[in-house]
């Protein structure tokens, strides 16, 4: 069954191509259902004779596309080297442009683009011959001269809008140490390959990875994004030393080892996976709910979100996704629920803007490595509050958090919920607030109580276990509760 947005971008699809646009882009945060939407749409042009393609990006893509059709009852045959479901007869085709651009094959009436934005000069120089009905399918439709090629785009719903709806989590934040990018040449935009690599590889960066992904990642499904292969296995070679099961894939590898070794991370026999290029689109395992970056990203927002997108599905139990951040690229690009882009980058020379007052930033505590968002002094994690002027100071190997000025709100409306639960006091209340946040709740006092998530619950109950800890060895401070209620 179709959600109320992917049936509203449909909708607005068709009404595109009643109106003669021809090449539309459909935008849809990671998780969203491109497939679903695409299917439903073949599914109808196929029951009314018409001749649809469905193209991916890679062999994997394909295969996954596959069986999202076979889930939706859908014929179809695949166009792709000898394999076995080679069906030319069949109304439905999935295929990749490097196999069909060097096929003969019957003109079709409707083509989905998959991962359009990264399909380059080949795709789009074959889009454009074609006279069908064409729409790409994309989470990040930003590559530079896509409006030269396709002329619409809808966006169907945002990263922010699932996380309301459910459909996907928010994220929790750390930005451990990153490396010194000093003197590491900038090639076509991002940082030369072999130099960021060599700034990247270091015994202590790659050490810092695994200390803090078994200090901060929960022993969660982790997905891992390295500079090169040989970052990677190095990355996977101190996991395993540490003994946790990890293992490494590229796009050189065999595609049957590959599959393998991805199949074997869906089942949960290994725990963390490093990759160079291969699952940063397309990849979709709900049960990862860590992401390790380790790749630092200079200028590409696609790439930033396309790898954040690798662990924001919803699944059973999963309350959010952890991201350890060693590479900065937060502190860049920002949050997946920050406002992106909604047009097509036509290709032209933008002319020069004024200079405008460059934005707010994302920080990084600096005592304990939460990622904070912009406009919160205080550290949500520890309370560490700098004082002016030195506003932020830098401890090597330390752990900074990040988190949203709205969740403050929400938290002491969650904590006030179990004061109520447990007849504790408003005194209790502000104390907890402020142990978790750095700051007394003086702005939220009128906030109603909200049902607790399980992240506010076993944080209380870590309080309560080392409160009853301490007063076993000496009494409780005095004081404590007569300061928060004068707070």
């Amino acid at each position: 069954m179709l959600r109320d947005y992917q049936m509203d971008a449909i909708e607005r699809l068709r009404a595109g191509i009643r109106s003669g646009v021809r090449r539309q882009v459909l935008q849809v945060a990671t998780g969203g259902g491109k497939t679903k939407i695409a299917a439903d749409m073949t599914e109808r042009a196929a029951a009314k004779g018409k001749h649809v393609l469905f193209l991916a990006d890679r062999i994997e893509l394909v295969d996954q596309a596959s069986a999202r059709f076979d889930q939706e009852g859908i014929s179809h045959g695949v166009i792709q080297g000898q394999h076995w479901r080679f069906r030319p007869y069949e109304k439905v085709q999935i295929a990749t442009i490097q196999t069909l651009a060097n096929r003969q094959h019957d003109p079709f009436d409707l083509i989905f683009v998959d991962e359009c934005h990264a399909g380059g000069k080949r795709l789009n120089e074959w889009i454009a011959r074609q006279d069908s009905v064409c729409i790409g399918l994309s989470a990040t439709p930003w590559a530079k001269g896509m409006g030269k090629v396709w002329n619409k785009l809808v966006v169907g719903a945002t990263t922010s809008e699932l996380i309301k709806l459910g459909f996907l989590v928010d994220v929790v934040a750390w930005a451990p140490s990153e490396p010194d990018l000093t003197g590491v040449r900038v090639v076509a935009g991002e940082w030369a390959e072999n130099e960021l690599a060599e700034a990247c590889d270091k015994p202590k960066l790659v050490g810092d990875i695994v200390a803090h992904w078994i200090a901060k990642g929960e022993n969660r499904q982790t997905i891992a994004f390295g500079v090169d292969v040989s970052h990677s296995k190095h990355i996977v070679e101190q996991f395993q030393q540490a003994g946790i099961s990890a293992a490494h894939v590229d796009g050189y590898e065999n595609q049957v080892e590959r599959k393998k070794t991805i199949d074997a991370f869906r089942r949960g026999e290994i725990k963390l996976i490093c990759n160079v290029g291969i699952l940063d689109k397309g990849f979709d395992v709900p049960e990862a709910a860590c992401l390790v970056m380790a790749r630092p990203i200079r200028s590409s927002l696609m790439l930033h979100i396309q790898q954040i997108g690798r662990v924001l599905r919803a699944s059973p139990g999963k309350v959010n996704a952890i991201i350890l951040d060693h590479a900065g690229n937060l502190m860049r690009h920002g949050f997946p629920t920050d406002p992106l882009p909604e047009e097509l980058d036509d290709g032209k020379r933008k002319e020069k803007a004024k200079a405008k007052p460059k934005e707010k930033q994302p920080k990084k505590c600096p005592k304990c490595a939460y990622v904070k968002p912009v406009g919160v002094h205080a550290c949500p994690a520890c309370g560490f509050a700098p004082e002016p002027p030195n506003e932020v100071f830098h401890e090597p190997g330390e752990l900074r958090q990040v988190m949203r000025p709205e969740d403050k709100r929400q938290l002491f409306a969650e904590i006030k919920f179990i004061q109520e639960q447990r007849g504790r006091s408003d005194g209790w209340a502000a104390w907890t607030f402020k142990k978790m946040v750095g700051v007394w709740p003086n702005n939220y006092r009128d906030v109603e109580p909200k049902a607790a998530g399980e992240w506010v619950v076993n944080r209380v109950r870590s309080f309560d276990i080392a409160f009853a800890k301490s007063k076993q060895k000496k009494p409780l401070q005095a004081g404590w509760k007569e300061e928060a209620l004068r707070a």
